[in-house]
Parts: structure tokens; sequence; C-alpha cells
């Protein structure tokens, strides 16, 4: 995820506040609730309007069409580690309010009486950090069956898809449907030879980069441009 944009003002003006304020615990369930509105709605635009971890539609108001998205700790706010250890606890405690620490998630339903995302996970540590550059590329797509998996056998990655229970019968279901009709419409107008292809998916790409509000499972679309992009030597 790109937080290109830096911090928003109101939330770093909230936690100087909160940190220079006597007996006052510094950590996220103090934060003056007004705050967090628009910090959600901040996360949920740097996403371009997708969770986390399934890349489903979100928004952040009651008006908004998809899931309705809450904020999400990739470091849980209380941690198992934080449960035994004092110092843990206070770690956890730090981070809760790190800007880099949060992300807006989906509301966790699959349509299928099932959970995923934050909801299945609770409180487990997770491994492939969305805030790190190379995370999309440690987990990859199988567009044959819809399910996703840890690249090149990264057994962090795989630990995450199924914590995140990211490959529950339903999930997969929509978007194998979603990427597959995607991908047909974009693939039918990339015929007239190698050159035509190449460029007609370098300016999908560039299409999807440039928009505030990406298709749903905008990364792994991008993902699988790139690959195509790459037997083109693009």
């Amino acid at each position: 995820m790109d937080k290109t944009g830096g911090v928003p003002n109101i939330y770093v003006e909230a936690v100087g506040i909160m940190k220079v304020t006597p007996d006052t615990s510094q950590d996220y369930d103090h934060l003056p609730p007004e705050i967090k509105p628009p910090l959600l709605e901040d996360l949920t635009e740097k996403q371009h309007r997708l969770c986390v971890y399934c890349e489903r539609r979100i928004h952040a108001r009651e008006n908004g069409s998809g899931s309705r998205a809450h904020i999400e700790h990739w470091h849980p706010r209380h941690s198992e580690r934080g449960k035994h250890d004092s110092q843990a606890a206070k770690e956890d405690d730090k981070l809760s309010i790190e800007y880099r620490n949060m992300f807006a998630c989906c509301d966790g339903a699959t349509g299928d009486g099932e959970q995923c995302c934050d909801k299945k996970r609770k409180n487990i540590e997770l491994h492939v950090d969305p805030a790190e550059e190379e995370c999309r590329r440690r987990i990859s797509y199988c567009p044959g069956s819809g399910h996703m998996r840890g690249a090149d056998g990264d057994d962090g990655a795989e630990a995450d898809i199924t914590v995140l229970n990211l490959n529950e019968r339903q999930l997969v279901a929509n978007r194998k449907s979603y990427i597959s009709e995607y991908l047909q419409k974009l693939f039918a107008r990339c015929s007239g030879g190698s050159a035509k292809t190449r460029n007609e998916l370098e300016k999908e790409k560039q299409r999807i980069l440039a928009s505030r509000r990406w298709p749903e499972y905008g990364g792994i679309i991008l993902a699988m441009i790139d690959k195509r992009l790459r037997q083109y030597g693009g």
C-alpha cells in the first residue's frame, strides 16, 4: 500500500496532544473518537477503496458501495505476547497509534456465513506487511482456480492466507469470476501482434495506477498484467 501524502495533519495533532496530556494512556483506545472517521477515510482513499487483505471494494461512509470499512492494525493491538509480557504490551500500545501500522479493512463477511480478513484473524500476528513494497510479490494468484498462495514457497505468505481465510469458498468464487471477466475484456483488446498487445497492457496498467478507485482485486490484476508484460519484454 502506498501511503503517499504522509500522515493527515488532524491525526498528527491529535497524537501530539495525547502524548503531552498528563495521565493519558498513549494507545489507540484513547484517541479522540472524532479523529477516527477522517483517519478511516484517509486510509480507504489511499488504498484505492480496496480492503487491505482481500482487495474487495470498501467504503468509509454509510452511502458508499461495497463492504463497510473499519481501521485495522497489522501488528495487533493486543498481541498474544502482550498478554504475558508487560514490555510487549507497551510495544503493542505504541504501535497501535503508529500510522504505518493502520489500514482500512472490510467487514470480514464472505456471503457464505464464513469470515475472512481481520474478523477471522483475531489477534494472530502476520508475516506479510502491506506497508512493505515487496508485499504483493510474496503472494501469487492462480487464475484457473481463483486461489491465492505464497509465491515461490513463501511459508509466511502461505500462513497469512490461511489465517485470513482468503481461500474461503465464496471468496474464491467471487474473486475468480470478477478477475476472469476483467482480464477477458482486457485481453480481447490485445489482439493484433505483440507490439499492440504490449501497448494495450501498458496503457491499462497506467490507467489503473493513475486512478483513485482501482477495480476490485486491483493488486492481483496489476500483478497479472506485469506477468504478461514480462512475456512480451515489457
